[in-house]
């Protein structure tokens, strides 16, 4: 008899253990813009309100010339050098700000001042602001979900390593030309509406000009409205983890050799993942949303 009421106070115990790591979470709602951009509402020192791109590949906060008139309590009090794709500008910046997103408020933040950020956003943020949890992006329900502790549903989900360096999350995936399968390494960026950029020494060493059909090229900016050619294209296959796209649109940069120096995993294809990143110990989770046959940009 205190053998069966041991086990049913332990089961009792699991289950409201596992309760509690499902309940421990915080979630952000976002809008997914036409454009393929995760904009999040935040409150500036309590009184300014923007919509800020979810940045994967930045470091901090930010706001673009545009909005920066309209947000009064950012006061620019520091210029700096800053790097982009297209090279280093300088940007004004605003130290001691105080940034609320959902329900969480972050203090002494340092606000930079940048020409461009996603369509229909005034600046963005990075990951770097949620550190101590473990992220979630859900396309599904369209939030960002902050957990204490790795969920349980996470058990549905194929784990591949995430290669970090200098601040940067990276993963490794397989793309098909001329029935070769090429493994290369893809900085995630969900600032990158399109699918797939290659970095200009995989572009040369891989003929891509000249193996690729060119479909069509374009003009790009960066932050502080430097112009970028690119030539757009398509690979036969793409493979992330055990997961495979077919007939895949690519860019890749046109001009100087090592400008572009990584490659990108952009938006058109991380929209198609429910993600949830595990920084500590370097793990990206995915399993596919409920985008993931969409059309692609083209």
């Amino acid at each position: 008899m205190k053998t069966r009421s041991l086990l049913i106070l332990l089961l009792i115990s699991s289950i409201v253990s596992a309760q509690n790591r499902q309940d421990s979470v915080t979630s952000i709602p976002f809008v997914l813009t036409n454009h393929n951009n995760i904009s999040v509402e935040a409150i500036f020192n309590t009184s300014d309100t923007a919509h800020l791109m979810f940045h994967l590949a930045v470091g901090g906060v930010s706001t673009i010339t545009n909005s920066s008139k309209k947000l009064a309590s950012i006061k620019w009090n520091v210029t700096d050098t800053v790097g982009s794709w297209g090279g280093n500008s300088l940007s004004q910046m605003s130290a001691n700000n105080t940034v609320q997103i959902g329900s969480l408020q972050f203090d002494s933040i340092l606000v930079a001042e940048n020409m461009h950020s996603g369509h229909e956003t005034d600046g963005k943020f990075g990951p770097n602001l949620f550190k101590s949890h473990f992220i979630e992006i859900n396309f599904d329900e369209l939030n960002i979900n902050l957990y204490n502790s790795l969920p349980l549903f996470i058990e549905e989900y194929e784990v591949i390593p995430l290669l970090v360096e200098n601040g940067l999350y990276f993963i490794e995936a397989k793309i098909k030309i001329e029935n070769e399968l090429i493994n290369n390494r893809y900085l995630l960026h969900s600032g990158y509406s399109a699918a797939l950029l290659f970095d200009d020494e995989f572009a040369v060493n891989n003929l891509l000009n000249k193996k690729l059909p060119l479909l069509s090229e374009s003009e790009l900016k960066d932050s502080f409205g430097n112009i970028l050619k690119t030539k757009k294209s398509e690979v036969d296959s793409f493979n992330v983890g055990a997961i495979s796209f077919s007939n895949l649109p690519i860019s890749f940069f046109e001009g100087a050799i090592g400008r572009q120096k990584m490659s990108v995993l952009g938006m058109d294809i991380l929209k198609r993942f429910n993600l949830l990143l595990d920084l500590e110990n370097k793990k990206l989770y995915l399993k596919k949303s409920r985008l993931f046959d969409d059309g692609y940009i083209r």
